[in-house]
């Protein structure tokens, strides 16, 4: 017995979907946030790193100056790195509200359509009541003619 796809369950069809989708792209923008976060780390590793080895007397100003540069740089990265991490965050918020979005459109419709099935559900039962009852309606009316021609002969 196969049910006609009716507008809602094509609905619910398509708002499984959408949601689907929507958990695809926040799983996808957790790991990418991850990763920034992987990131990040390794910066701050490498910038908290002790130097290559104390600085010499005999070093020339131009060492000096690589050095504060190759800092500075180091420095850098770790400022780029929280910045991506800050745009990951938002962007993975933004998706898990897109998320929570479609999830709750889906499980409104998923209320919508067991109250449906419910209702249908309610029909048949009804619709099997009043069969039942009218069959034993009709065998009641039958029995005193069946039982009276009985008696008879």
């Amino acid at each position: 017995m196969s049910r006609h796809p009716s507008r809602l369950s094509t609905l619910l069809r398509v708002r499984r979907i959408q949601e689907e989708i929507s958990r695809g792209r926040l799983t996808a923008e957790t790991a990418a946030e991850g990763r920034t976060r992987t990131a990040l780390e390794q910066a701050t590793t490498r910038y908290a790193a002790p130097a290559a080895g104390p600085l010499a007397e005999t070093e020339t100003s131009h060492v000096f100056v690589a050095h504060q540069l190759h800092r500075g740089a180091l420095a850098g990265s770790v400022r780029a790195a929280v910045a991506v991490v800050d745009a990951a965050a938002e962007v993975t918020l933004l998706a898990r509200h897109h998320w929570s979005k479609a999830a709750i459109r889906m499980a409104a419709l998923e209320r919508l359509d067991d109250r449906a099935r419910e209702d249908a559900r309610h029909d048949q039962l009804s619709a099997e009541q009043r069969t039942s009852e009218e069959s034993s309606s009709t065998r009641l009316l039958r029995a005193p003619t069946t039982k009276a021609q009985g008696k008879t002969a």
